[in-house]
């Protein structure tokens, strides 16, 4: 097997994602509570900016890392394995492939 489909990758890609929805909640969760604290609202504002900043950034990060693995293995073709569409010599693959890999890396430095 290839190894974007073998079952450890397969299994850190969904817990990635799993984990960011938990976050997610937890974050909601956290807002609402704020609410309820006595704090001049320019405080509560910048806490909440940047609590949801961070969800934000670690949200992005998982929803680009599931869509990316699922293409890898769904467009793939079974001589390459899973960036078998890069052996197509297309340029736009090739840029698509760049810009997604980055996009995966740098989303919570930019956020």
């Amino acid at each position: 097997p290839h190894k974007c489909t073998e079952f450890f990758h397969v299994c850190y890609t969904a817990l990635d994602f799993i984990l960011s929805q938990v976050f997610l909640v937890c974050g909601v969760y956290l807002t609402r509570k704020m609410a309820l604290v006595n704090m001049p609202s320019e405080q509560f504002l910048e806490q909440k900016k940047q609590l949801w900043g961070v969800i934000l950034a670690f949200e992005t990060e998982a929803i680009i890392s599931i869509v990316y693995d699922i293409l890898l293995q769904t467009i793939g073709a079974e001589e390459h394995g899973c960036g078998g569409f890069l052996y197509q010599r297309n340029a736009l693959s090739v840029i698509a492939f760049v810009f997604i890999r980055s996009l995966r890396l740098f989303v919570a430095v930019w956020l």
